[in-house]
């Protein structure tokens, strides 16, 4: 039984500044994979996912033939890792999460993790309006959400970004430094789950 989780952030290449902070229990480099497939799958109308700040500023990314990176920030227990990434994303600034943390992906409104409460969304709205006073922050967010659902509806989306998203994606799929550490990753958990079951029986 896996007992620990990662928190993550993915940061511009450009900047190295980390623009968004998350939990996983798989490898950090299997969950950079499923960002990027998310984003593909929305720039291609797949209603599974919902474009985002987090999205609008991958797609950006790749659109620009570039792809965000991805660093530990830290490893902790299954116990703890709401108050941790909670710690993480009020500690960081320019992030393109869009709660407080420790919800576990709750801005689906229901489409994963069941209906966000209404406490939840007043929050998050507070939030948002209290960041929008920055001038820095909303020329920011302004950048960002340049792509925009509605956007891609009625402009479309030309070849030639799509074979740049696609480029990209791929070039991270079967880049063999992040197919190493996923192949290491898996072999430890692995391991990992071997010695457990050896211990409790």
């Amino acid at each position: 039984m896996i007992k620990e989780a990662y928190i993550y952030g993915l940061y511009d290449p450009r900047t190295n500044e980390i623009r968004y902070v998350g939990k996983t229990k798989n490898s950090i480099e299997c969950r950079l994979r499923e960002h990027l497939c998310d984003a593909r799958n929305i720039m291609h109308g797949n209603k599974r996912r919902r474009i985002n700040k987090r999205y609008a500023w991958i797609i950006s990314l790749l659109i620009q033939g570039e792809l965000p990176g991805i660093k530990l920030l830290e490893i902790v227990s299954l116990d703890n890792w709401k108050a941790r990434e909670i710690h993480w994303i009020a500690r960081l600034p320019c992030l393109t999460n869009m709660t407080i943390g420790g919800d576990g992906g709750g801005t689906t409104l229901g489409m994963k993790f069941g209906p966000v409460p209404e406490e939840r969304k007043k929050l998050i709205s507070q939030r948002t309006k209290e960041a929008m006073q920055s001038p820095e922050i909303k020329a920011k967010c302004r950048v960002g959400g340049l792509i925009s659902s509605s956007k891609l509806k009625e402009t479309g989306i030309s070849e030639e970004i799509k074979q740049k998203i696609s480029i990209g994606v791929k070039r991270a799929m079967w880049d063999p430094v992040i197919r190493e550490r996923q192949l290491r990753g898996l072999a430890n958990r692995t391991k990992r789950l071997q010695e457990e079951r050896l211990s409790s029986s």
